[in-house]
């Protein structure tokens, strides 16, 4: 066959593969198509662009082919992943696109001679063999093993409780099981002591999950309680919801300049006397007689009547 056609009739093959896997709904033709799609159309066309693809051996060009595919969808997870979101439509598209282009570069290339190759014999020694045998067995076993789930008895289980809005009046109230065995539970919806509404013999095996979508009143603080059947008076998961689900927004008064703080000691309305220890005395002196601290004058002195002669002032 030659190039044109090989390359037209990959091609036609992608796109169908494409649309297999984007619009049939059966899991099991999707993978059946996607496998070719994504480990050997992309390398297959990029060996057919290449100039000395066609001179390898039928061996040399699987794997060359499987391993330009990984390339490709390794290249093709950066490129995609930052402008797109990676899901299903993305990378059948993306894929299809390399493809395709791949398809055009193998009909445009130019003609090369063959060149001339040399086989050269591989002798496999019996430890080289026993090694690759061993390396085979050992990626077996680790697929084995991450598949396969093992029991923990020590394991510590646990349970989820929640309550959501769903609509005006309406919460739903949902509990998910992640114990180690089934477990039997009692779900109530209190608002204080009044009981709204109640569960009994919620059963749930590890992994399962328990949903109720429930009408009820405006009332400002529900409480979701979840008892286990083994202890039926302890409570297990609490959820409170302090808020009604369709109450307005209060809106925001306005701001009011905060009042000064008072303290228990008044404030002080007489002015401090200023001055340093010398006007202290001279204020002494000037005070008049009678006044307590104060000093008399020469005219009361004891002793010296009628005496008016001023007194000298003292020297500083």
């Amino acid at each position: 066959m030659s190039r044109h056609r090989e390359s037209i009739a990959v091609a036609l093959a992608a796109t169908l593969a494409a649309l297999v896997v984007l619009a049939v709904p059966v899991d099991a033709l999707k993978v059946v198509f996607a496998l070719p799609l994504c480990l050997l159309a992309p390398g297959h066309v990029l060996l057919g662009a290449s100039t000395v693809g066609r001179w390898l051996d039928v061996p040399m060009r699987i794997l060359l082919t499987v391993a330009l595919s990984l390339a490709v969808l390794a290249l093709a997870s950066v490129l995609l992943g930052t402008v797109v979101k990676l899901d299903r439509s993305s990378w059948t598209l993306g894929l299809l696109a390399a493809i395709l282009v791949g398809c055009v570069a193998a009909v445009y290339r130019p003609v090369v001679a063959a060149p001339r190759l040399r086989l050269v014999r591989v002798r496999v020694r019996p430890l080289d063999a026993a090694l690759i045998a061993a390396a085979g067995v050992a990626c077996v076993i680790a697929l084995v093993i991450t598949r396969t789930t093992f029991a923990a008895p020590k394991a510590i289980g646990y349970t989820q409780l929640w309550m959501v809005p769903a609509g005006p009046d309406h919460l739903t109230v949902g509990v998910r099981s992640a114990e180690q065995h089934a477990q039997t539970y009692r779900v109530e919806i209190r608002s204080g002591d009044l009981l709204l509404r109640r569960f009994d013999r919620v059963v749930l095996r590890p992994g399962g999950r328990f949903e109720r979508r429930v009408s009820l009143p405006d009332i400002p603080r529900l409480t979701a309680l979840v008892f286990r059947e083994e202890q039926p008076a302890t409570i297990y998961r609490r959820v409170t919801r302090g808020f009604s689900p369709t109450a307005p927004p209060t809106p925001a008064g306005p701001l009011t300049p905060a009042e000064p703080k008072l303290s228990g000691r008044l404030p002080r309305t007489t002015p401090r006397r200023s001055g340093g220890r010398g006007a202290r005395r001279r204020s002494r002196r000037r005070s008049p007689p009678g006044r307590r601290g104060s000093r008399p004058s020469a005219a009361t002195r004891p002793g010296r009547p009628g005496s008016h002669r001023a007194r000298r002032p003292r020297s500083r």
